[in-house]
């Protein structure tokens, strides 16, 4: 493991866990840094809606008794898919932070990345 900056303290556990597997793989600047910590702020919101939905379920009722699906799963959505956009733009893939055995190889953008800290 490389000496990385730590955690913000504003991150829950799937935020930091985030933050130190890219720590792991990659060396970032402090701009880069702000990028990665929005990314696992929304990490931090994905799950936590994910565990409410666990709790409550994806459909919600209405006013009027109609099921409809819950707000919280667009949330979820959207706070993950935003989420792999920001890591997208620094360069980075999800598959590259997964804990998944099988990864794949470096994309180009990466590849430029070590290059350039090599």
């Amino acid at each position: 493991m490389t000496d990385h900056p730590e955690p913000p303290d504003t991150l829950a556990d799937d935020g930091r866990r985030l933050w130190l597997a890219v720590l792991d793989h990659f060396e970032l600047e402090p701009a880069e840094l702000e990028v990665l910590r929005h990314a696992a702020e929304l990490t931090d919101r994905a799950a936590e809606a994910a565990r409410v939905l666990a709790d409550v379920g994806l459909v919600a009722v209405d006013r009027y008794g109609s099921p409809k699906v819950h707000p919280l799963a667009a949330e979820e959505r959207n706070n993950r898919a935003t989420a792999a956009r920001l890591l997208a733009s620094l360069g980075i893939a999800p598959a590259k932070v997964a804990t998944s055995r099988a990864r794949p190889g470096p994309s180009a953008r990466a590849k430029a990345r070590a290059e350039r800290f090599a």
